[in-house]
């Protein structure tokens, strides 16, 4: 009993996962509205919107899919998967990759973002889905050296830029990362106690056997 209620890893992932990617949304949407200011009013508004506004609707879907069930009372968890946890990562690089493309394409300070990603997928997804990540990400910004849309970034807001980009970066990965390996340590606490316990259990049951039999004979 004391080992179905321990979660799955994937399942502990997905949750860190969305509470990442509400996190990723805000700071997108804070970054753009601060951006607009500093560059007095040079961003296209609407299409750095819609693209966040993708995320958006992404994180809303995952929530109700996932987590949906439980906060009416349901039992019932549903299985997660690698895959899963992967293409939703594919699709905030997606997003990444657009964001970047209507704000001045590899010129942004927040390009290294990328990195962010990459992070976070050692430790959520196995080593395939790391990689597809990686590639994807080395493609995304690849695009983004052929085609973005121009943006006039004066050198000393660019400097400024990086400086905050490093900040953001260092912080969501040293936060977040610790966070899920605490948790997943724990899980496999959990587990290696839930392991003992059931050893002793068989051991105790071994010796009620033994202890039936010897009184029988």
């Amino acid at each position: 009993m004391a080992a179905a209620a321990i979660p799955e890893r994937n399942w502990v992932n997905i949750q860190w996962l969305a509470r990442l990617r509400w996190a990723q949304i805000a700071g997108q949407a804070a970054t753009v509205l601060v951006g607009q200011f500093l560059l007095d009013g040079a961003l296209p508004i609407a299409p750095l919107f819609g693209v966040i506004a993708v995320g958006l609707v992404s994180n809303l879907i995952l929530e109700l899919y996932f987590f949906g069930d439980r906060r009416r009372g349901s039992v019932e968890v549903r299985p997660v998967y690698d895959g899963q946890i992967a293409l939703l990562m594919m699709l905030d690089i997606g997003v990444l990759t657009g964001l970047l493309y209507w704000s001045g394409g590899p010129h942004n300070p927040f390009a290294f973002l990328y990195v962010v990603q990459i992070a976070l997928a050692t430790v959520l997804v196995r080593a395939l889905w790391s990689w597809v990540l990686v590639v994807l990400s080395f493609v995304g910004f690849g695009l983004l050296l052929i085609a973005h849309h121009p943006l006039a970034i004066p050198d000393d807001r660019r400097m400024v830029g990086m400086w905050v980009a490093l900040g953001v970066a260092s912080a969501f990965v040293v936060y977040f990362l610790r966070r899920i390996t605490v948790a997943l340590a724990e899980r496999e606490a959990e587990l290696t106690e839930a392991r003992g316990l059931a050893a002793r259990q068989e051991r105790l049951a071994s010796l009620a056997t033994m202890a039936a039999g010897a009184a029988h004979e």
